[in-house]
């Protein structure tokens, strides 16, 4: 029998708390979001995907400093990377 909630060894992981914060993007619940990615971010300040998904959290609330800051070294380091060329362009353009 499955349970209902995740185990601690799944939450604990980095991309299972980034993908519950995109998630959250997609229910448009962005503090809830940030939240996650932030605690992703705490278990490996290094994933491109969390810094990438930080760097959309500050599009969308039109923080372009912010945004910019985590957004154009990951153009640069991972410019294939899905969204980030087009959340940096709007980034630039708020």
């Amino acid at each position: 029998m499955l349970s209902k909630k995740p185990s601690r060894l799944i939450t604990d992981r980095p991309t299972f708390t980034i993908t519950r914060g995109c998630i959250c993007f997609f229910l448009d619940r962005p503090e809830e979001a940030i939240e996650l990615i932030n605690q992703s971010i705490q278990m490996d300040p290094k994933n491109p995907f969390a810094l990438r998904n930080k760097g959309i959290y500050y599009v969308i609330k039109g923080d372009k400093i912010s945004a910019l800051q985590y957004l154009t070294d990951l153009a640069t380091d991972y410019p294939e990377m899905e969204l980030v060329k087009e959340y940096l362009q709007k980034a630039q353009d708020l």
